[in-house]
């Protein structure tokens, strides 16, 4: 199982200097990587059909950032995948749908959480820590390491929540992300980016009540 509701990171280290690319170019050249080793689902598909309908939903709840342009893209392969990828780009698995067995409710708020990274900018303010584009486990018992690792289950928090904001504007029913969350750590495993399982439901629920 892959499983990444998250922007992937690592620390970063030294680095010689080098032409900055934009982070839409960034973006779509992990997706053509990505693409190329997974494949992507036809427009026409009806997995790839309902993601982008859910999705649009989604966005026009969230409301854009002026100059982020979001766009979803569905990636054919069993695996789990969920990211949001610099410049506005969103995946989704085939895998992903069909774990959460078609609930366009799960699948909103899966979406949600994703824009949240995008529309807050959490790409950003990784860059502000010090952080690049590649997953690496930190050292243990490195402080620098310790607090990006707070820094990332917060921004993790503020998407779950977000994305359920995001979700119950658009009509869906938000009540399935705290199933889905806990669902997604029993199938994924532990992940050290990402809080405990119960502190995201828990968060989700109190979301939940402000909305109501």
């Amino acid at each position: 199982v892959a499983c990444a509701l998250t922007l992937t990171v690592a620390l970063a280290g030294p680095m010689s200097a080098q032409p900055k690319e934009s982070p839409l170019a960034e973006g779509r050249r992990t997706l053509t990587v990505l693409g190329q080793r997974y494949g992507t689902l036809p427009d026409e598909h009806p997995v790839a059909v309902k993601a982008r309908e859910v999705f649009g939903r989604i966005v026009r709840a969230a409301g854009q950032r002026p100059g982020l342009a979001l766009e979803v893209h569905v990636l054919a392969t069993p695996r789990i995948i969920l990211e949001a990828l610099r410049g506005g780009v969103v995946l989704v698995s085939r895998g992903f749908v069909e774990f959460a067995r078609g609930d366009e409710n799960a699948l909103a708020w899966a979406l949600g959480h994703e824009v949240a990274h995008l529309v807050r900018d959490h790409h950003a303010f990784l860059d502000s820590l010090g952080v690049l584009g590649a997953a690496v486990t930190p050292a243990v018992g490195d402080p620098a390491s310790a607090h990006v690792v707070r820094a990332y289950r917060a921004m993790e928090l503020d998407a779950d929540r977000l994305g359920v904001l995001f979700a119950a504007l658009a009509g869906y029913r938000a009540s399935a992300a705290a199933p889905t969350v806990v669902a997604l750590a029993e199938r994924a495993g532990p992940d050290l980016f990402h809080p405990n399982p119960k502190e995201r439901a828990a968060a989700i629920r109190t979301k939940l009540d402000e909305i109501a």
